[in-house]
């Protein structure tokens, strides 16, 4: 479901064309999935909203 959702991201000039949606989705939940599981530190809507505003810096497409 989410790679779809990054497919179509790429069809709108939202996300890199040259960006693998599989990698991205890597990119996304990797960090919340080992703070989860290491518990290194909470896992907050914070953490989560700063996760996603680096990968999209990284995703969206360059001039």
């Amino acid at each position: 479901l989410y790679v779809t959702r990054l497919r179509a991201a790429q069809e709108a000039g939202q996300v890199r064309a040259d960006a693998d949606p599989r990698i991205a989705l890597e990119l996304l939940i990797a960090p919340l999935t080992h703070r989860w599981l290491l518990r290194t530190l909470p896992l907050t809507h914070a953490y989560a909203d700063a996760i996603v505003d680096y990968a999209l810096g990284g995703l969206t497409p360059r001039p």
